[in-house]
C-alpha cells in the first residue's frame, strides 16, 4: 500500500481562508498541515512509502524520512495529480494499492491509517464529517475508477466505484473528518492537537486574529 498525499502549496492552497489569511499565513499553514499528515504516514506500519505529488518546491522541505518521495505533476486538477501520482506508484514501485490522503488533514493519526489498510479489501472511502467530500480513499488496484475530488465527491466516488463493477466499502474515521476550511477548524486543531505543528503555526503567525469573522 503507498500513500499518495497531493499537494497544492500557494497560492492555489487554501483558498477559502483567503479573506481571513494573507498569503505568507496560508503557505505557512499548508506547510505545517503537511508535515502533521506526513509525520502520521511515516509512523504508519502498513505504508510501503509515501508520495508526495505536487507542482510546488515547497514540499521538499518536508522530506526527512526516505518513505517519502516527491512526484513533480503537470495536472490541471486534483484527481489527474492523483491519477499521475498513482501511475508513477504503480511504473516505479511496484505499488498494487493506493491510499489517497489529502494534505489538509492534521488530525489523522498513524493508528487510524493502519486500520483503513487493515480492514480494507478493494475500495474504501473514508468521507469527510458532513458525509460530503472523500478525506480518504483505497484502491486496489491503484485507478480502478474514476476520480472526482471537487471538494463533493463522497457520494460521487461510491457511483463510479460501483459504476465500474467494484464494490465500495465506507469506512468512517474521526480523525479523517476534518479538514481545514474556515476559522473555525483551526480552533479545532488547536485545541485537539497543541503540540503539532499545525497548532504551533496558529500560534505563532497569530492565525485565530480573525476568529470573530469566521465563516
Amino acid at each position: 500500500m503507498w500513500a499518495i498525499v497531493p499537494y497544492k502549496g500557494v497560492p492555489s492552497g487554501k483558498s477559502r481562508l483567503a479573506k481571513h489569511l494573507n498569503v505568507e499565513q496560508r503557505a505557512a499553514l499548508a506547510s505545517a498541515m503537511l508535515c502533521d499528515v506526513l509525520d502520521a504516514l511515516v509512523e504508519s506500519q502498513g505504508l510501503a512509502g509515501i508520495i508526495v505529488s505536487t507542482a510546488s518546491s515547497e514540499a521538499d522541505i518536508h522530506v526527512t524520512d526516505s518513505r517519502v518521495a516527491i512526484y513533480r505533476d503537470n495536472a490541471d486538477s486534483l484527481a489527474q495529480a492523483i491519477v499521475e501520482a498513482s501511475e508513477h506508484a504503480m511504473e516505479r514501485f511496484e505499488a498494487t494499492s493506493t491510499f489517497v490522503i489529502p494534505a489538509d488533514i492534521p488530525l489523522i493519526t498513524s493508528r487510524d491509517v493502519d486500520f483503513a489498510i487493515e480492514n480494507h479489501r478493494q475500495v474504501t472511502i473514508i468521507p469527510d464529517s458532513e458525509d460530503i467530500g472523500t478525506n480518504g480513499l483505497l484502491c486496489t488496484p491503484p485507478n480502478a475508477f474514476k476520480y472526482i475530488f471537487d471538494g463533493k465527491s463522497f457520494h460521487p466516488h461510491l457511483d463510479a466505484s460501483r459504476e465500474a463493477g467494484l464494490n465500495p466499502e465506507v469506512m468512517r474515521l474521526a480523525t479523517f473528518g476534518h479538514d481545514i476550511d474556515t476559522i473555525g477548524d483551526l480552533v479545532k486543531v488547536a485545541d485537539a492537537i497543541p503540540n503539532s505543528a499545525t497548532a504551533r503555526t496558529i500560534r505563532q503567525h497569530h492565525l485565530l486574529r480573525n476568529k470573530q469573522s469566521q465563516d
